[in-house]
């Protein structure tokens, strides 16, 4: 006879019986307990470790941030003061506050605010493994725009001005 045939021949026998009394507690005495760790300190001095590595690791690259600046090369650093005197000497030459009052130039403010957004964004990439020939491309790239654009502005706040002239000798 196989044993499920038996199972299902004293099936009745199974449900009615019950475990002796005291079963539970001779088993659990018989097996040997592991003794109990505290893990609690090890668990607190991982806590503590990593809270203590995470503020040195903030600390740290934000001086990488800090210092970012000084991993561009020398002659991308000269090139830079001479793209930041261009644009200060065209900046002179225009009346940026009464452009910036003209609704008609709201667009040269927009493009120059991208055109910062977009430096900041490479700017703060330095250190993050973006290949230096593409960043200097990128940041040389945002001083020729920026540069371009105010000559147009420039051009074209000459150019109205010589139509209002010419309109009132024509007039």
């Amino acid at each position: 006879m196989k044993l499920e045939d038996w199972m299902r021949e004293h099936r009745a026998e199974f449900d009615a019986a019950e475990a002796p009394e005291g079963l539970w507690n001779n088993l659990k005495e018989a097996v040997p307990q592991a003794p109990k760790r505290k893990a609690y300190w090890a668990w607190s001095a991982a806590a503590v470790l990593l809270i203590a590595s995470g503020l040195w690791l903030t600390r740290s690259s934000t001086d990488v941030k800090l210092d970012s600046e000084s991993q561009l090369p020398e002659s991308f650093l000269a090139q830079e003061d001479v793209y930041q005197q261009d644009l200060q000497m065209i900046e002179s030459q225009i009346d940026m506050q009464e452009v910036a009052a003209n609704p008609d130039y709201d667009w040269v403010f927009e493009e120059l605010e991208e055109l910062d957004r977009i430096n900041r964004q490479y700017r703060s990439d330095i250190d993050n493994l973006v290949p230096q020939e593409e960043l200097l491309k990128v940041l040389i790239d945002y001083y020729e725009k920026r540069l371009r654009l105010l000559r147009r502005l420039q051009m074209e706040l000459e150019r109205n001005q010589k139509l209002t002239e010419n309109e009132n000798i024509n007039l």
